[in-house]
């Protein structure tokens, strides 16, 4: 999940929604990494 491209009315609600994804699903990561992570996936062969 793109932390930086959610949001809730308080960052409280966010930030415990945010700590409920990666506890129970996945990554948690800003923006500029998840393009880090694409951009050097994109230069991996296939």
């Amino acid at each position: 999940m793109v932390a930086d491209g959610n949001a809730a009315r308080r960052d409280q609600d966010h930030n415990a929604a945010l700590y409920n994804v990666y506890r129970s699903f996945g990554d948690v990561r800003p923006t500029d990494e998840v393009l880090d992570l694409i951009k050097v996936g994109a230069t991996v062969p296939a």
